[in-house]
């Protein structure tokens, strides 16, 4: 499967976009992307939130990882010099 280069802010933009669209998921503050070496995915990054008090850690969880799953088959983080 290919996937489109995208860099590291404009993921991040995308990512907490998608994980806000989720009930409960206005308590995410932010998220963080990190490069790591290419998984059994296939991917070349992984998926870190920060959420304020008052949200639900299950709600919070299932929004990441279905929007780190959805993006993980559409995108591989492009390397910034």
């Amino acid at each position: 499967m290919t996937r489109d280069l995208i860099g590291r802010q404009d993921l991040e933009r995308l990512a907490l976009q998608r994980i806000r669209s989720f009930v409960g998921g206005e308590f995410v503050i932010s998220v963080e992307v990190e490069y790591q070496p290419i998984d059994e995915s296939g991917a070349n990054w992984t998926l870190y939130t920060f959420v304020k008090k008052g949200g639900s850690p299950h709600v919070v969880e299932y929004a990441a990882r279905r929007t780190r799953d959805t993006l993980r088959n559409q995108y591989n983080l492009r390397l910034e010099a």
